[in-house]
């Protein structure tokens, strides 16, 4: 069987800057049955501006629902660091 070593300078730096922002949401000790339930919201509200990035669409979440700025994207990262969507980690490029 063949291996390989990686290091960090074979990675992209897209995808370092993705794991970066990822990975301190998958370590957090949150309410995963109550993240579940809002799966659906989130597939139907991106489903509807499909060229959007996830940041204008929580945002626009946020103002509409009268909600913290980032309240929606921190479910989000959430979702996404506990794999509940699919998603292309060389163009996720969250920006904080």
């Amino acid at each position: 069987m063949p291996w390989y070593l990686i290091t960090e300078q074979d990675i992209p730096q897209t995808i370092i800057k993705n794991i970066k922002w990822l990975y301190p949401a998958q370590q957090d000790e949150i309410d995963i049955e109550l993240l579940l339930q809002r799966i659906d919201y989130y597939v139907h509200h991106f489903s509807q501006s499909p060229n959007k990035n996830i940041i204008d669409i929580c945002k626009s979440l946020d103002i509409a629902y009268e909600l913290q700025i980032g309240e929606s994207l921190a479910e989000v990262r959430h979702l996404l660091a506990k794999r509940c969507f699919i998603f292309d980690i060389f163009i996720l490029a969250p920006k904080l």
